[in-house]
């Protein structure tokens, strides 16, 4: 199974060990993992404060890199939560609903 791993910006700043980690475990069990380096943030943060823009403009960022087929996998809740939950209400009637 191919999957591509996503790194949060606090799991690559503060516990880059747990990335690497994760990495072991996917491979134990026998994923083959991608790992794209132009990743950078969710867009969380961003959306949080209340900065919408500027948080749609990471999240585009984020689709246009992980816009490969395969599962994307991260080791955090609230990172994957604001994915699967948020995305379609910053994309509504947007080129990036269907994405």
């Amino acid at each position: 199974m191919k999957v591509q791993l996503f790194v949060p910006c606090f799991i690559d700043q503060l516990y880059p060990s747990v990335a690497f980690n994760m990495v072991k475990v996917l491979e134990k069990a026998g994923c083959t993992v991608y790992y794209n380096s132009n990743q950078t943030c969710c867009g969380q943060p961003a959306f949080n404060a209340g900065f919408w823009g500027e948080a749609r403009d990471v999240c585009q960022k984020f689709i246009d890199d992980f816009s490969n087929e395969g599962y994307i996998v991260a080791p955090s809740a609230s990172c994957i939560g604001f994915l699967r939950n948020y995305y379609k209400k910053i994309f509504e009637d947007t080129r990036y609903t269907e994405k």
